[in-house]
């Protein structure tokens, strides 16, 4: 394993000799989501994962993208962290916390107000005796 500390924030790649010049950036990329999500705070260590490479292509990469996140992303598990055990880390820095989870984007509801949205289709089943809400 490869390693190494970015601020507070020690790094390990799995495999440690793949692509060894995209190290720093992904590990620059890993703890500015970390720094943005109070979840990711009290963890000290980053793995990053490599991906299969593309079709077409041989051997493994670290940046990918699959059918649940089309953005290119690195897989990252944050020691510590609450609620999950992976994240995706795009190449800026942002990152989907639960990436098995639909996306959730900001939309306009007709009154001006920001509401949360999934950017796949969702049903929702009531349970017996529960009354829709108008919300």
């Amino acid at each position: 394993m490869s390693q190494f500390a970015i601020e507070d924030l020690n790094m390990l790649f799995h495999p440690t000799d793949l692509r060894t010049d995209e190290q720093k950036a992904i590990g620059t990329a890993c703890r500015t989501f970390q720094v943005a999500h109070s979840d990711l705070h009290s963890s000290s260590l980053a793995e990053v994962y490599s991906a299969p490479a593309p079709k077409g292509q041989k051997g493994r990469v670290w940046w990918h993208s699959n059918d649940n996140d089309k953005i290119e992303h690195v897989t990252v598990r944050y020691n510590r962290r609450k609620g999950g055990d992976r994240c995706h880390v795009y190449r800026d820095g942002s990152g989907n916390m639960n990436p098995h989870k639909p996306k959730k984007t900001a939309s306009r509801a007709t009154s001006g107000q920001e509401e949360e949205v999934y950017d796949s289709d969702c049903t929702v089943e009531l349970l017996e005796g529960e009354e829709p809400s108008e919300d």
